[in-house]
This record gives structure tokens, sequence and C-alpha cells, in this order.
């Protein structure tokens, strides 16, 4: 069996999406030294992320959501009217310096394991992936571009039929439930937790 592909990059190094939030942790470089320090890492086996074109990104985006995420990266600011209707800058989703850039790095990674997978790779990495709440006009849950529903996708145009999608996040993987449910090429299956909104039970 081949051995295990990595992809990955040093955007994630110095990008945060500010102190204050959860996902201010350097997860990623982290993840990836560690893996180095434990000589777990082929250097033949390691690959450089590359960033998602906006085009790419159009598989599952809508242009104008790409566009607009591109503008406030540009400018490290959005209207009220962009702010609401992309649901960029509020509800965890910050305006921060990488903002486009960072998770298109983490779509490119997961469109190359695609199409490594489609040439005989059988197993890959990515530790930036799994951004399974994005919309395809809209951010949601710190997730800007739904890297899982690309990949999903770009293997689809693959020519592959029979696809297990297994989310074993804390959270649902709501967006990527919702960009196929119906479609019968790919079965996602979500391991998340499970909140108890109703009466504690008597005792």
């Amino acid at each position: 069996m081949d051995r295990p592909i990595l992809i990955a990059g040093e955007i994630y190094r110095d990008s945060s999406y500010g102190r204050r939030h959860p996902l201010a942790i350097a997860r990623v470089s982290s993840t990836v030294d560690l893996i180095r320090a434990l000589g777990w890492l082929d250097p033949a086996h390691y690959i450089d992320a590359p960033q998602a074109t906006p085009e790419e990104l159009a598989r599952f985006h809508t242009p104008d959501y790409i566009a607009a995420l591109l503008e406030t990266e540009a400018t490290q600011a959005a209207p009220l009217a962009v702010r609401e209707k992309y649901n960029i800058g509020r509800a965890g989703n910050p305006i921060f310096p990488e903002m486009f850039r960072r998770p298109a790095t983490a779509a490119g990674a997961g469109l190359m394991a695609a199409d490594l997978i489609a040439q005989g790779a059988h197993c890959i990495h990515s530790p930036a992936g799994g951004t399974h709440h994005g919309r395809p006009a809209q951010a949601s849950g710190f997730c800007y571009v739904n890297d899982p529903a690309l990949t999903l996708l770009r293997l689809l145009d693959q020519g592959f039929t029979r696809i297990l999608y297994l989310d074993f996040d804390a959270h649902h993987g709501d967006g990527v439930e919702a960009a196929f449910t119906g479609d019968p090429r790919v079965l996602c299956v979500s391991i998340h937790e499970e909140k108890n909104v109703g009466p504690s039970p008597a005792r």
C-alpha cells in the first residue's frame, strides 16, 4: 500500500481568526510540526497545498459570495449589507488578513487530494480540511469555504459514483449534508454531539 501523503502549507503558521477566537490556536502548523518531530513525515510524500482559484470555488460557492470574500480580505472591512447577506464579519466569522487565502488553500488541498485519489493514491491527509458548515453563499460556523463539499464534487467529476463521507467532528456537518441530500452517489454520515434541549429526565 502507498505511504500516506500529507498536504499542508505555511499560510496557517501565522494566520489567526483573532486572539479571542476559538480558532486562534495554530492547530495546522502544530500538527505538521509534531508529525515531523516524530519522524512520521517522509519529505517525498509532503505536498504544499495550492490555493483554489475563484473558478474552482464556484463549483460550489456562488460567484458573488466569492467576490465578497476577496473584496473583504483586500479591504479588511465589509459594509453592513455584505455582513448581513454573506454572514461575513459576524456570528463567529471574523474579518482577518487571510480570510480568503486561508480557506481557499484548504480547498486547494482537498481538490488536489481528489485528483491524486483518481490517479491511484490510497491515503491522503489534509490537516486544514473539514470546514463543513460553509454554505454556497454564506459563511457559517467559522467556515468561509466548504472544502469537503468541493472535494466531494471533484471526486464526482472524476467519475466516482459511490462515496462515503464520514464526519466525526463534534459538530454536525450540516453544510455538506445539505449539499448532497438527495444525491444517491454520496452517503453522508455525521457522528456529532447531541445537544439535549428537552426537559431533564425524571429521577
